[in-house]
């Protein structure tokens, strides 16, 4: 993924130059988005997934029955939850051994016909689907899981690129969701970032902006310390 990120922002600012030089205008250079396709082989299957990508982001999403479907981290959790109320916790067991999977076990996905490094993702031995909300379409764990794979390895490569508190971010979404989908009551840090525990819905809600009190620009990402202190693993 660190090299996907130069190469795509590179192929970004040459198709605005393009544009530029056929008479458009483009008046937010900072805002213009660019549409890819990737592939990834798993498990002997084609997925396909779509990236938005402008000056600062990149946006991974599903394509799905000829539709793209763009999921936030709160709408990940929701369908997580559905999961989880199928499949008795599977789908969290994979995220944990992901999050075990040694650095050098690497996979690659495709764009373009390029091949570009990703972290190996685990295997997902039961296959299940569930509704995405007001869309009429089924996704599968499978589809859910390289869609977060694909998320967190844009993020890691980010962070790695970064010095200081930062770079204890990597693999940060996938140990927010664990704890989220795990810990079933209040804590003060996951408040902190917007979390809050609603026994009647006997889930998280995400607060809104004026009731966040704590790090904006990481508040999906939890550190291995923070994971470890709510998840009691221990620490190595």
């Amino acid at each position: 993924m660190k090299n996907f990120i130069p190469v795509m922002r590179a192929k970004r600012l040459l198709e605005m130059k393009s544009y530029i030089d056929k008479g458009y205008e483009i008046q937010d250079k900072k805002r213009y988005s660019m549409l890819q396709n990737v592939k990834l082989n798993y498990m002997n299957e084609w997925y396909e997934y779509g990236v938005q990508i402008t000056q600062d982001e990149f946006y991974f999403h599903i394509i799905k029955d000829k539709a793209n479907i763009y999921l936030s981290i709160i709408e990940i959790y929701h369908l997580l939850l559905d999961f989880n109320e199928i499949d008795s916790g599977y789908f969290v067991s994979c995220i944990k051994r992901q999050l075990r999977q040694k650095v050098s076990q690497r996979s690659e996905f495709i764009s373009q016909d390029l091949p570009f490094k990703i972290a190996k993702p685990v295997e997902i031995k039961k296959e299940i689907c569930v509704n995405v909300s007001q869309t009429g379409i089924q996704i599968t764990n499978k589809e859910l899981f390289l869609l977060l794979l694909l998320i967190q390895e844009k993020s890691n490569a980010l962070f790695k690129r970064s010095v200081g508190i930062k770079r204890s971010y990597a693999n940060g979404i996938f140990r927010l969701l664990v704890v989220l989908l795990e810990k079933n009551k209040d804590d003060e840090l996951l408040e902190c970032l917007g979390w809050k525990w609603n026994e009647e819905s006997n889930m998280f809600m995400f607060l809104t902006k004026s009731k966040r009190v704590g790090r904006g620009a990481y508040k999906y990402y939890l550190t291995k310390a923070e994971y470890s202190d709510r998840m009691n693993v221990k620490k190595s």
